[in-house]
């Protein structure tokens, strides 16, 4: 059994919280990208449902309530937002007309692939000067993390 007081487990405690703030940091450098694309008014949490619903034949809202993280809440308001902005649009499925689909609308294919590269530029820039192993080290811990994450649900 491990003691709470334990100087071993302080330094844990404090590396983690390290990590969380570090964390952070990447999450704000994140929005600074998306913010630098040009003529486009989209979050970070936009940015990422919109790939996922580019990487679908349709997806309802609750693939990507589970996907994200999101409450189904903050995901009906998102699809709207991004439906008024002429990227996504809902329909019923053939199987089930209860069921909701959300695709890229029809023209925001060329859209999103130009938003997508000029994020895609702005964002390499953050790995300038780093080794492809060490992006991919980078990749397997946050594989990692993520792994942990859905093992806790």
């Amino acid at each position: 059994m491990h003691n709470a007081g334990h100087p071993s487990n302080a330094k844990r405690q404090h590396v983690v919280m390290a990590a969380i703030h570090a964390l952070r940091h990447v999450h704000a450098e994140m929005h600074r990208v998306l913010a630098s694309v040009p003529n486009q008014d989209i979050s970070i949490a936009d940015m990422l449902v919109l790939h996922q619903i580019a990487h679908g034949d349709g997806v309802t809202p609750g693939q990507i309530v589970r996907a994200t993280g999101l409450t189904s809440g903050g995901v009906t308001s998102l699809i709207d937002r991004l439906e008024q902005k002429g990227l996504v649009a809902r329909r019923h499925s053939i199987e089930d007309r209860r069921v909701v689909l959300v695709s890229l609308a029809p023209d925001a294919h060329a859209r999103m692939a130009s938003m997508m590269a000029a994020a895609h530029a702005e964002a390499g820039r953050l790995f300038e000067g780093w080794s492809a192993t060490r992006v991919q080290a980078l990749v397997d811990l946050l594989a990692d993390l993520r792994l942990g994450q859905d093992s806790d649900k």
